[in-house]
């Protein structure tokens, strides 16, 4: 089976602002993705509906040919589980390094 996400006309705001307006996106499997903009433009928010920790005000987001919206908490996680993966920008885990450095020390051995 074909993994996609789909979003067609998303909304989000939080109250009277609002953050993602009419926001249609596919992402096919294999493809990559960068979320780009200055701060506050919603990356983080759009990011939050595709994985099903948001749910948009309006729209539909399907990943893997499931809707989010009717799903519980608990299928939600299982389907981010088996099909949904995001590299944050703040890994946090070692500051000194950069995002390549800490990867290569998770591949190490021992």
């Amino acid at each position: 089976m074909s993994r996609v996400i789909l979003l067609r006309d998303v909304q989000f705001a939080y109250g009277p602002h609002p953050v993602l307006r009419g926001v249609d996106l596919q992402v096919e499997a294999g493809e990559t993705v960068a979320l780009l903009g200055p701060s506050g433009a919603g990356k983080s928010t759009l990011l939050g509906c595709m994985a099903g920790l948001r749910v948009p005000d309006s729209g539909t987001v399907s990943l893997d040919g499931h809707d989010l919206r009717g799903m519980s908490r608990d299928q939600l996680a299982d389907l981010r589980l088996r099909t949904f993966g995001f590299v944050l920008q703040e890994g946090g885990l070692l500051d000194e390094l950069d995002l390549l450095e800490k990867r290569r020390a998770a591949a190490a051995p021992g």
